[in-house]
């Protein structure tokens, strides 16, 4: 995208670039040449931030949205995709309307991604419904162990506890596992993949 997001120690949001979707969250649409603090989810609210609501401790900025997700594992975004535009909401489930909890990364690009405490994935397009993505070529009804999560142009790329690493688009939700290509593996698969550094897996 052409907009950016930094937090700061106290788990306040900051975000400056191009605005014309709402994606820097301060309740305009125009761009902003220096950083301004993301506002909280009410807009009834004046000079109340996201950071008043919430710890915050993880931001990612998309092509036209962005999000957040605070130190208890709740997930906001705002922009294209979100019901408010530029405030943030937070993001709920497409089975019962209830928020997102217990997320430990996330990840945006043209599309909404997060990984919960229980290694499922949950992804998200142009709507507030977040959905489980499918086991795929795991063969499970729901991709699990996951502890990283990577977005690009409507694509995920994603990181298991042993090591492998998954990939899907959010058209087809069916996750494969990344072939070896010069990496010497039994499986035919990466592995051995590490998360002693950050962005491990992304694209």
């Amino acid at each position: 995208g052409n907009h950016s997001l930094a937090v700061d120690m106290y788990g306040y949001v900051y975000a400056w670039g191009g605005n014309n979707s709402g994606k820097c969250g301060n309740g305009k649409y125009a761009d902003l040449q220096v950083p301004d603090i993301v506002l909280d989810d009410d807009p009834n609210t004046t000079g109340v931030y996201l950071g008043d609501e919430a710890f915050i401790v993880q931001a990612e900025a998309g092509q036209q949205m962005s999000l957040a997700r605070s130190n208890n594992g709740y997930v906001w975004h705002w922009g294209s995709g979100s019901t408010t535009g530029n405030y943030p909401e937070k993001v709920r489930k497409s089975s019962n309307g209830e928020p997102l909890t217990n997320i430990i990364d996330i990840a945006c690009c043209t599309c909404g991604a997060a990984v919960d405490g229980d290694g499922h994935v949950w992804q998200w397009s142009y709507s507030n419904a977040a959905a489980l993505v499918p086991g795929g070529q795991t063969g499970t009804e729901y991709l699990g162990n996951i502890v990283e999560i990577g977005s690009g142009q409507s694509r995920f790329i994603a990181r298991t506890d042993d090591g492998r690493v998954l990939m899907w688009d959010i058209t087809s939700s069916y996750p494969v596992y990344v072939p070896a290509g010069q990496m010497d593996t039994e499986s035919g698969y990466l592995e051995n993949i590490s998360g002693n550094t950050l962005f491990t897996v992304s694209c």
